[in-house]
């Protein structure tokens, strides 16, 4: 029995796909996991499969004219799959980030029970097993419809193919960061000495925080503050009211207040509750 064979070109796109994967996941973990919220699980959920769509679609795509119905199917399959879990994963994520009992148990099954890994198979599991079927009724629908070539695909239209192909699979890795930058690590950068920062509540009007001598004081949304300290660990929390939801990191953050009756005051201020402004 002779070992299955695989072309130069097969080999160099499987490597290719695994390494851009393998960068997508490290910038996934480099950041904390809550911090991605929806979007964090939506990938692990859709890449593997959409990187699969990106070799069987350039497949048919180079090979015009020749009958491929399993493989027709199997991209129409799979991409219906991926759409239905996007928008899935969008609802119900969506509404758990919003409802504070919702919130909880999300939180609690991915920190306890779902990791990222079991995400990604059952994710890709339930859209391989989708596109299969499609490709199979693909196959039977199409079967009986004879499509021939007039000539093979040109060594242009090979080239072209492949390039496109690879930029399929590395678009993915090219937003991901772009959106992490972006999105989720200005939540987490940290503050240093003297940077002035402004009290941004999108929950309350106000926050009411501690003084140094144990009194309460309510500050009002929009005050300016000027950063002391900001070296304690992460730690994901965040509210939510009738008026909107908040979170994001709730590690302490040191701070001298810089207007109202209490200028001047220290007291500590949840980070995902500043803003920077210079």
């Amino acid at each position: 029995m002779k070992p299955p064979r695989m072309s130069v070109n097969a080999v160099m796109v499987l490597v290719f796909a695994i390494a851009v994967d393998s960068m997508v996941f490290r910038s996934i973990r480099a950041r904390p996991w809550a911090h991605l919220r929806t979007f964090g699980v939506i990938l692990l959920g859709t890449l593997p499969m959409a990187n699969l769509l990106a070799v069987d679609l350039m497949s048919v795509v180079r090979r015009r004219g020749v009958a491929r119905p399993f493989r027709l199917g199997f991209v129409l399959g799979g991409t219906i799959a991926g759409v239905v879990a996007i928008a899935a994963l969008s609802l119900f994520l969506g509404s758990s980030w919003t409802n504070p009992h919702l919130f909880s148990l999300w939180r609690s099954l991915t920190r306890e029970r779902v990791s990222p890994p079991n995400l990604l198979l059952i994710f890709l599991a339930f859209q391989s097993l989708v596109a299969a079927v499609a490709g199979f009724l693909g196959r039977k629908l199409l079967a009986t419809k004879k499509m021939v070539a007039e000539d093979g695909p040109s060594r242009k239209a090979q080239l072209g193919g492949l390039l496109t192909m690879l930029a399929l699979i590395a678009i993915p890795a090219i937003l991901t960061e772009t959106i992490l930058r972006w999105r989720v690590d200005p939540m987490n950068v940290r503050y240093g000495a003297g940077t002035e920062a402004a009290l941004d509540v999108r929950v309350y009007d106000a926050w009411t925080v501690t003084l140094r001598d144990d009194s309460r004081a309510r500050i009002p949304n929009g005050t300016r503050i000027r950063v002391e300290e900001d070296n304690q660990p992460p730690s994901f929390g965040g509210m939510t009211s009738p008026k909107a939801a908040q979170f994001g990191d709730s590690r302490n953050v040191r701070v001298i207040l810089l207007q109202g009756e209490w200028a001047g005051e220290s007291t500590s201020v949840p980070r995902y509750l500043l803003r920077s402004i210079r």
